[in-house]
């Protein structure tokens, strides 16, 4: 059912899907990851508010509550830190993506123009104020997301195929060509004495010294400028 008035105006629904796991029967002590969780959601001014109980380890007691945004067309993984020691929310849209342990997966939002999406691991009760919908033991995040949603199936079939395309992107040659590019306009400044601090002057002339594009003529630049029109181009970001 509809939240709250609370809810951001573009949001008109916000459903939870707790991810019912397989029991495994193991002692406390080799237990690994999180167990045994439990949460706390309502609507906020600016998000969900979520807090999150759980067991690290069979053992460790860890307890967090974070904020979700909810803006449109986004996706959200929460996972747990241990190096932190506490539960963060990442990008799932970000170039690279999140490489994470599954012991310390928590949950997921996705989120469109009209909905959002709310995937919780673990055995737990209904959450009062939100549609609850029951997952399926051999069900993940993606599969229950675009079973129950087309809209939501679309815009992360879209967001597998973009990340598809990214990761063919050598980081590597992107950066040396964003230096590139710098090299060039500090040679201009230079030659243009726009710069009449000696300090700073001197600064640009160290820096052009190593240049990157020290031999480099403008047409093999111009050419290599190309890789960035393609990045930007996958990325669609311009």
């Amino acid at each position: 059912m509809p939240p709250s008035k609370a809810e951001p105006a573009t949001v008109k629904n916000v459903d939870l899907l707790p991810i019912p796991t397989v029991q495994q029967k193991v002692t406390a002590s080799a237990m690994q990851g999180l167990g045994q969780f439990s949460y706390d959601v309502r609507m906020g001014a600016t998000g969900l508010i979520v807090g999150v109980q759980a067991i690290m380890n069979g053992r460790a007691p860890i307890k967090t509550r974070m904020v979700v945004p909810l803006d449109p067309w986004t996706q959200l993984s929460f996972y747990y830190h241990p190096g932190l020691g506490r539960i963060q929310l990442y990008d799932s849209d970000s170039l690279g993506g999140l490489n994470n342990a599954p012991e310390y997966y928590v949950g997921r939002v996705v989120v469109t123009d009209s909905e959002a999406l709310v995937y919780l691991r673990g055995r737990i009760k209904d959450i009062p104020g939100f549609k609850n919908i029951i997952v399926k033991d051999e069900q993940n995040s993606g599969s229950a997301f675009t079973t129950y949603s087309s809209k939501v199936k679309h815009f992360i079939e879209a967001n597998i195929a973009r990340q598809e395309q990214l990761s063919h992107i050598d980081l590597h040659k992107q950066i040396s060509y964003l230096e590139g590019q710098v090299d060039v306009l500090t040679k201009i400044i230079i030659q243009s004495g726009i710069v009449r601090n000696p300090e700073q002057l001197e600064l640009l002339k160290e820096a052009d010294r190593f240049s990157l594009c020290e031999n480099l003529d403008a047409k093999a630049l111009r050419k290599k400028m190309q890789y960035k029109k393609f990045v930007r181009g996958i990325d669609k970001l311009c």
